[in-house]
C-alpha cells in the first residue's frame, strides 16, 4: 500500500517584493499561506498558519534608522505571535540576531538567508536565488 505524503505548506510573512518572489519560487510544489497586514486579502491569516505552516518565511520590511541600522521591529513581532517551529528569516537583520532569536525561542529552529532577489537597478542572472516577481 502506498502512503501518500501530504504536501508541506510554507507560510511567506511580508507579501511585498521579497515575499511575492518566494511565492513565485515555491508555486506549485508546496501549498502557500501568506500574511500581509498591510494587505486587506492576506492580514487575517495568522492563525491559519499556526494551524498549518510547516515552515514560515519572514520577509518584512526592515527600513533603515537614522543612524543606519536596520529597524527589525517588526521582525520581532512577528516572532512574538508566530508558533511555526522552522523559520528562515530573508529581511535584512544585523549580526547576532538570529542568535539572539534562537536563545529567546530555543524551541524554533530559525535560519537567515539574506535576500538577493534585486530590488535595486542591478540584474541578477536567472539561475541565482529567486526569480524576479514582476
Amino acid at each position: 500500500m502506498l502512503l501518500m505524503k501530504r504536501k508541506k505548506t510554507i507560510a511567506i510573512i511580508g507579501y511585498g517584493y521579497v515575499g511575492k518572489a518566494i511565492e513565485k519560487f515555491f508555486k506549485g510544489h508546496f501549498n502557500i499561506l501568506i500574511y500581509d497586514p498591510e494587505d486587506s486579502k492576506y492580514k487575517n491569516n495568522q492563525s491559519e498558519i499556526n494551524k498549518k505552516a510547516d515552515l514560515a518565511i519572514i520577509c518584512v520590511p526592515t527600513p533603515t534608522k537614522q543612524n543606519g541600522d536596520a529597524n527589525i521591529d517588526i521582525v520581532l513581532k512577528t516572532f512574538e505571535w508566530l508558533e511555526t517551529k522552522s523559520v528562515l528569516i530573508k529581511s535584512t537583520i544585523p549580526p547576532l540576531t538570529t542568535k539572539t532569536l534562537q536563545e529567546k525561542y530555543p524551541n524554533k529552529e530559525i535560519c537567515f538567508s539574506p535576500e538577493y532577489i534585486g530590488e535595486g537597478k542591478y540584474k541578477i542572472p536567472k539561475d541565482k536565488d529567486f526569480p524576479d516577481p514582476k
